[in-house]
């Protein structure tokens, strides 16, 4: 940490050239807890602007592939410390 990622990231987010060139920009914040679902979770909920009660992951990812499909989006991870490589490609489903 301390590299200014997160500060570059939301220079990049925040930038008003790049806002025409995705459908959809989503900001999350995974921190200690990385947990597939839950992260998956947040990201749908950052993507639709509303809270999301889904019970299973699979349920989760079918609906964030749902409002991906077809677009280009722009997701920042931040403060993430994961390295558990199995995790990210549960995770990476649904982008893909």
């Amino acid at each position: 940490g301390g590299l200014g990622k997160t500060t570059l990231a939301q220079h990049v987010f925040n930038d008003p050239r790049i806002e025409n060139k995705f459908d959809i920009k989503a900001w999350v914040c995974v921190s200690d807890e990385f947990d597939v679902f839950n992260v998956t979770r947040t990201i749908l909920e950052a993507v639709t602007k509303s809270t999301d009660d889904s019970r299973n992951r699979e349920m989760v990812q079918g609906r964030l592939r749902e409002k991906l499909t077809g677009k280009r989006f722009f997701l920042v991870l931040d403060d993430v410390w994961n390295r558990n490589q199995k995790e990210w490609k549960d995770l990476q489903t649904p982008l893909n």
